[in-house]
């Protein structure tokens, strides 16, 4: 065992456990309400209505997999990556909002869903493994 070399290294180990899964579980939770007041803002403004939505769905995986990167959980750090690329290119006009688009973004968001659960009870829920949906993701 290799211990830290200074003292705030070793309480940053050590507090991690702790603070981990709290954290990752509050900020899942809270992204519907964010989801919902974005949605109340655009509500009287159809132009924007679309736009705003993508660009909700964007900064809700760009956080994630910036939170997902701090906590090192790589895989759910790999997924969110691979649906904001494509999120990105459709807002840049590169690719059309497809049916199977949204349908891999939805199955993106059921997987990151039974990862958290996971990581929440991992004596009781399996680790999904899905790298199908990382195929498909840079495929569509």
């Amino acid at each position: 065992m290799q211990l830290p070399a200074n003292r705030l290294e070793l309480w940053f180990r050590m507090e991690s456990d702790r603070l981990l899964n709290p954290v990752f579980r509050e900020f899942w939770s809270e992204r519907d309400v964010v989801f919902e007041e974005r949605r109340l803002r655009t509500e009287n403004s159809p132009a924007g209505t679309a736009f705003e939505a993508l660009n909700a769905v964007f900064r809700s995986f760009h956080t994630i997999k910036g939170l997902a990167g701090f906590l090192d959980f790589g895989v759910i750090q790999a997924v969110t990556h691979e649906v904001e690329t494509l999120l990105d290119r459709v807002r840049n006009g590169e690719a059309s909002l497809t049916p199977a688009r949204v349908e891999i973004i939805l199955h993106a968001g059921d997987f990151l869903g039974a990862w958290l659960n996971h990581i929440a009870d991992p004596k009781n829920s399996a680790a999904p493994d899905d790298m199908a949906l990382m195929d498909r993701l840079r495929s569509v």
